[in-house]
């Protein structure tokens, strides 16, 4: 996917790329393997204007307030994202399991790639997915494949086409199209990008 092709507003990239985009098992994030570099951007930065949701456009409702996060991440990959889900059918949050209900608020590290959009630095706000997509295109892209993250205030990170791991608390939250239907349902607040 072209970074310059992409919709200006981080949203409209959602709604477009998770509706459209099916990933490949070969260029998936290892589960396992070396652990990332040091290397962290988080530079303050300003909000960027068009990051704002136009009306009508997606939006995130909140579920129950988020508890302490421990101070310790915990590894975590999309595989423990994954929770049975039937092609085609509606998302209810009855068939998350027990264990990604327990991430509720607890300060993870999970690793994948950034979503491609127009602003390449000071990422403030992005969608962290499993795969880079580069391998295939279509409907069935899976609702538990993809994380929103929202840096927390004075943290950002620079787009890359290399995994990234991405520490901060985990939440489940809807996040909901213009239909009404869930585009995402896993959110970041994040703390770090790793390279």
């Amino acid at each position: 996917m072209n970074p310059r092709a992409a919709n200006t507003c981080w949203i409209a990239t959602v709604a477009a790329v998770l509706i459209s985009a099916a990933g490949c098992e070969d260029s998936r994030v290892p589960a396992a393997g070396g652990a990332p570099s040091d290397r962290t951007s988080t530079s303050a930065t300003q909000q960027d204007d068009a990051s704002a949701a136009a009306p009508g456009a997606a939006t995130i409702a909140a579920e129950a307030p988020t508890p302490a996060a421990s101070a310790s991440p915990q590894n975590i990959t999309f595989d423990t994202l994954k929770f049975p889900l039937e092609k085609n059918a509606d998302y209810k949050r009855s068939l998350l399991t027990p264990d990604i209900e327990g991430l509720h608020g607890r300060a993870v590290r999970l690793r994948g790639f950034i979503l491609p959009s127009f602003q390449q630095s000071g990422l403030t706000q992005f969608v962290l997915v499993r795969d880079n997509m580069q391998c295939c295109f279509g409907p069935g892209a899976a609702l538990y494949d993809c994380v929103v993250v929202e840096m927390k205030p004075g943290k950002s990170t620079d787009f890359t086409v290399r995994p990234v791991a991405v520490e901060g608390t985990f939440e489940i939250r809807d996040f909901l199209g213009p239909d009404g239907k869930n585009l995402a349902i896993y959110h970041l607040d994040g703390e770090a990008v790793r390279f």
